[in-house]
């Protein structure tokens, strides 16, 4: 079973806006990978706990109880089969290869939007040593 959290909330640090904060939570029958399924359970929680009218300043989703997927164990009987599993891992595989190979973001899901307004800022993104070669420290 997968926990998933979601969260949205105003800026509390500015007294001069609406305060709002609220979060969803609900936990997967199954533990899934697919993210078809997980865009459709953050969308299910965003419009449980948007209102409008207010300035956001932060949204975000939790997942917990993750499990590798060599040990996930498929329910016999559950509401997904065995064979609907596989057809989905193999999809994502295609996604994930072609991502690979052709640079980020090249097969994207339709509601992530065509295209952004907007990107992270990372001028003072810690090095990753321990996860990238080209990063890797030299002495």
């Amino acid at each position: 079973m997968l926990d998933y959290r979601e969260f949205i909330r105003t800026n509390a640090f500015d007294p001069t806006i609406e305060q709002y904060t609220n979060e969803f939570t609900i936990d997967l029958p199954y533990p899934t990978a697919f993210t078809p399924d997980l865009i459709r359970h953050a969308l299910k929680g965003l419009h449980a706990i948007y209102r409008e009218g207010y300035q956001y300043k932060k949204a975000g989703v939790a997942l917990g109880r993750i499990t590798p997927l060599p040990v996930v164990q498929p329910d016999l009987f559950g509401e997904v089969s065995l064979v609907e599993h596989y057809r989905e891992m193999q999809l994502m595989a295609v996604v994930d290869a072609v991502n690979r190979i052709f640079g980020r973001e090249t097969l994207v899901f339709a509601v992530q939007g065509w295209t952004r307004s907007w990107r992270m800022r990372q001028e003072r993104l810690s090095q990753r040593f321990t996860t990238r070669w080209e990063e890797l420290l030299t002495i």
